[in-house]
């Protein structure tokens, strides 16, 4: 494939080896763009209602703003990952995601994961969530969305940074319970929260 446009950006040497039927891919795809360099090798489903990955990619670079992928001119990617789920939509999916050796930057801050373990669980209201890495270990259970539990906890973190005084009622919290364990407390402060001082061996729940 000589090349690709999205999102205004036209992709260049791209290698297809496989099999393409009735909305199902196996096989391998390789991109040596200047601003990608990606591998994948695998099948992609993609169905009227429901779509199954199970893959592996390693993404030795990925510029992302010059793909027009983020805003941000300084962010960067790469890393390897091993995939085998299930996607109904953004909230209902089940599988297991596994990244390795992942390395992130941007204009304000930079992490890397040797490795990521993320198992989800449940297809319908009740999900369970499972996270393993170097840097933090959590479990979720309940009746989310993971749109509600990012709004949930960012007002959480907002609402810690003010005065007891100032804080407010702030919104009901979502049906779930967790489990957070802080393994690495400096780079998990550092990458994602870096307004906050961690203690190492932190548990919440």
């Amino acid at each position: 494939i000589t090349h690709f446009d999205y999102l205004n950006y036209r992709y260049r040497n791209m290698v297809v080896n496989g099999e393409i039927s009735e909305g199902n891919f196996n096989g391998k795809f390789q991109v040596k763009d200047p601003n990608l360099s990606l591998l994948f090798d695998g099948i992609a489903s993609f169905g009227a209602d429901t779509s199954k990955y199970v893959f592996k990619a390693k993404v030795d670079s990925a510029n992302l703003y010059a793909m027009n992928l983020v805003k941000d001119s300084l962010a960067q990617y790469k890393g390897s990952l091993d995939i085998d789920f299930t996607y109904l939509d953004a909230e209902h999916w089940e599988g297991r995601i596994d990244l390795f050796d992942l390395h992130y930057r941007n204009s304000k801050k930079q992490f890397a994961f040797n490795d990521v373990n993320i198992k989800s669980l449940g297809l319908d209201s009740l999900k369970e969530l499972i996270v393993k890495s170097d840097m933090v270990d959590a479990q979720l259970k309940g009746s989310y969305s993971y749109a509600g539990l990012a709004q949930f906890f960012e007002q959480k973190i907002k609402r810690y940074q003010l005065p007891q005084n100032q804080r407010g009622q702030g919104i009901s919290p979502p049906e779930f319970s967790f489990d957070l364990w802080v393994k690495d407390a400096q780079d998990l402060s550092q990458s994602l929260l870096s307004q906050l001082l961690i203690e190492p061996g932190t548990h919440l729940n």
